[in-house]
């Protein structure tokens, strides 16, 4: 969750050689790649989302998955997944209406690792 699925797509976006498969779930996408203490000071850049936008299309899947009540990875999550369509990735989302735990993404991983598996 949040951070894994971050470092999930920074792997995946440069070695997509390797990890050609990324399953997000609430990705904190909107992080800075830079930490800051104290956490309060963390600003919202979209540091990996701008990446994307500004290369060439890689050989990545996406599954990526968040709850509704999550303002800032709901918003980020929905910039990312329109930036995928627009550079014609291979994707699928889901939003459920829920939080940040894992009640709701231990529904949701099995979803997103059939998809990942069955699309090859």
């Amino acid at each position: 969750m949040s951070y894994g699925g971050l470092s999930a797509g920074f792997c995946a976006f440069y070695h997509d050689s390797i990890f050609g498969n990324v399953l997000s779930q609430s990705g904190s996408f909107w992080r800075d790649t830079v930490i800051e203490e104290p956490p309060i000071n963390w600003h919202r850049s979209d540091w990996l989302i701008k990446q994307f936008q500004t290369s060439d299309k890689k050989n990545i899947r996406f599954y990526l998955d968040w709850g509704l009540q999550e303002p800032i990875i709901l918003n980020s999550n929905r910039k990312f997944t329109r930036v995928l369509d627009r550079l014609e990735y291979n994707y699928k989302f889901s939003e459920f209406n829920g939080w940040h735990d894992w009640s709701n993404s231990r529904k949701s991983f099995p979803v997103g690792l059939k998809y990942l598996m069955e699309n090859k």
